[in-house]
């Protein structure tokens, strides 16, 4: 997977947050999730935003999770302190319908019933997001209902040597180091290029427990790794490595026999969750005429262990093995250009459940999938279309078959404005995960073998409008965007409790319907004054009840000025979480459900390059330091001020 950074270009109205502005606005954004080739966004028929590099420099955030909550169609919620389970929801979606790939590798954990802990994610050395909304199974597979998150890591063009620091503070004694280093060569022959990038975070934390008063700290270490060269003008190879080790501490929910005052809720305990990913990538892309030929070897591996007291009691691994190959035809000529992908993918996954002290809880199991698929692209001057086909076999569930088609059509394009509308329809499944089949915890929770794929149909329709104009004095550049999207998700996979507490998943026989709207605007003036905003408006029930965890509104507000001669930035967002309902589990009340109160947190940040190669940064996230849950039960910070510095040797 190849991508394209952004040359200083004005941001448009689908992007998620504000970049720096230029006045090379006609130069077109290119994006590499949507389909099987980079396509601009003109070309995309699917909702798609984009988080640039410059943007992420101007963040003193640690988490890319963070970063996220600035999306529509985007929901985040973290179960407690810095490095707590992290998880992010696109358009109602479960956290385990969103797909994550970091470098083209899919880094979704199969131990978590393939869900991406964004908890372990941080923002070092990123290039840039992107967030491509809606079921994609008909192209990634499994795990893709809510939509596809790719994450990029930065490629340096120029040759020679090139490397860079940052090293970040905070509150709860948070530090974050990293460095990296990098070589490309200028061989016209054989050009290859290698970096490798080292980061550390560790924090004292809070308390998981709002009613405690020890600290719960976090430390992650994270290694990755790229390197790439060119066999031939035609022929090249790619690896990528990535490593990351985490150590989370946390509380434990009171479900202690005989019942106490605090049952049901986050009590104080000495727990740990430790982790371990490990990703390795090969690929090898060879072109012969219009043909372009891709090879790729994903392996996968990850561990949890859950520790209480310092023992471990119980832990998860996970392995998956994924051959990808794909061949690509171009047809340039005529009133169109037309590209056609198809290929074949095998899947390998083994699964181990680990209890200490209980034998009959300690197990292995396997399954692999086997899969076809197609895709087919046209661009004519004003129209672009995109239809997709995916078979897959399954060795423990019944084969599926995913389609996707999606049109972009610009009604109007001036050199002061255009007009864009798109359209279209998605299908998504995703398996049930290792733990739902199989699981078992002594008295808690017993795993369901019967379990049935989640399917999802679901189509949106937008519009984005452009246009320049003058304001206060100024030229301004207007961007907006609207998207309708409505979704149907079927064997929803849920969790019910008998009588004595054990708990065990099933597939709902009824359907949930997610439905919304998204909006999404921009305003820069000048070379100065910047404004955002995005809003999602999300109904999402099942048989007419409310889903957990997935607020009706919620949006952001960012107001954005450079100073300095733009050495200089800052912003104020004000961020919104509407309310929310989430389970309960307290006997004394005889309800299941509690509402969340809706919440909005003010964050400031300043950034200010003392050297071009040299940015200070700093910020205030929640400033008024607002009190509120985005778990039940679960406490979250507090006001946090954070500061750093950033050295760029490129």
């Amino acid at each position: 997977m190849s991508f394209t950074r952004k040359s200083q270009t004005l941001v448009a109205a689908w992007l998620i947050c504000l970049a720096t502005p230029s006045a090379a606005a006609e130069i077109e954004e290119v994006l590499v999730t949507a389909s099987h080739q980079p396509q601009t966004l003109n070309q995309i028929g699917s909702a798609i935003s984009r988080i640039e590099a410059n943007e992420l420099a101007d963040q003193t955030s640690t988490y890319v999770a963070d970063l996220l909550r600035n999306a529509a169609g985007v929901s985040v919620n973290q179960s407690g302190p810095l490095g707590s389970l992290t998880q992010v929801r696109m358009r109602g979606a479960e956290a385990n319908h969103t797909l994550v790939m970091i470098d083209g590798v899919r880094v979704n954990d199969i131990s978590l019933g393939s869900e991406f802990n964004f908890a372990n994610l941080t923002n070092a050395d990123i290039s840039h997001v992107e967030v491509l909304r809606g079921p994609q199974s008909a192209r990634y597979g499994s795990d893709a209902i809510g939509g596809v998150i790719g994450i990029f890591t930065r490629q340096r063009e120029s040759a020679g040597w090139h490397g860079g620091a940052h090293f970040g503070a905070g509150q709860f004694n948070t530090q974050d180091l990293g460095a990296r280093i990098g070589f490309r060569s200028n061989d016209p022959k054989r050009n290859w290029h290698a970096h490798l990038n080292v980061g550390q975070l560790t924090t004292d934390g809070i308390d998981a427990s709002p009613i405690g008063a020890e600290l719960d700290g976090f430390n992650t270490t994270q290694v990755s790794a790229q390197a790439r060269i060119n066999l031939t003008p035609d022929a090249s190879m790619k690896m990528v490595l990535r490593q990351v080790n985490t150590e989370s501490e946390g509380d434990k929910q009171d479900f202690d026999f005989p019942t106490t005052a605090t049952q049901g809720l986050i009590v104080d305990a000495d727990e740990r969750v430790d982790g371990q990913q490990q990703h390795l990538y090969l690929s090898y892309d060879h072109k012969i005429g219009a043909w372009a030929h891709h090879a790729a070897l994903t392996q996968s591996q990850n561990s949890t262990d859950y520790l209480v007291d310092g023992t471990a009691t119980s832990g998860l691994r996970g392995e998956r093995l994924l051959l990808d190959l794909q061949t690509t035809r171009r047809i340039d000529g005529g009133n169109a250009e037309r590209s056609f992908n198809m290929g074949l993918q095998s899947e390998q996954r083994d699964f181990e459940n680990i209890y200490a002290g209980f034998s009959a809880a300690n197990y292995t199991a396997d399954d692999s999938q086997n899969s076809v698929f197609a895709e087919y692209l046209v661009d004519y001057a004003q129209t672009s279309l995109a239809l997709s086909l995916r078979r897959d076999w399954n060795q423990r569930f019944a084969n599926a078959t995913t389609a996707r088609g999606s049109v972009s059509h610009v009604l109007l394009r001036s050199a002061a404005s255009q007009s864009r509308l798109r359209l279209s329809f998605s299908q998504g499944i995703t398996n049930p995960g290792f733990f739902e089949l199989f699981g078992f915890i002594p008295s808690t929770f017993i795993g369901n073998p019967e379990l049935k794929p989640e399917q999802s149909t679901s189509y949106d329709l937008g519009w984005s409008q452009s246009w320049e104009s003058e304001f206060a004095g100024s030229a301004a550049q207007w961007d907006f965007d609207f998207t309708y999207f409505s979704a149907d998700l079927q064997n929803e996979i849920a969790t019910v409790y008998d009588a004595n507490f054990m708990s065990q998943p099933i597939n709902l026989e009824t359907d949930s319907d997610r439905s919304g709207i998204e909006v999404v605007g921009n305003l820069v003036i000048g070379t100065t004054w910047q404004l955002a905003i995005a809003y999602t408006r999300l109904t999402a029930e099942e048989n007419g009840v409310e889903e957990v965890r997935r607020p009706k509104h919620s949006g952001q507000v960012r107001l954005s000025r450079d100073f300095a001669d733009s050495k200089g930035r800052a912003s104020i967002q004000f961020l919104h979480n509407g309310r929310r309902t989430d389970n309960e589990f307290i006997y004394a009340t005889a309800a299941t459900r509690v509402n969340l109160q809706p919440y909005t947190l003010t964050n400031i940040g300043i950034s200010y390059d003392l050297r071009p190669d040299l940015t200070l940064t700093g910020r205030v996230d929640n400033l008024t330091d607002t009190k509120y849950q985005q778990v039940f039960g679960y406490n979250s910070p507090g006001r946090y001020v954070s500061f750093g510095a950033k050295l760029n040797l490129d």
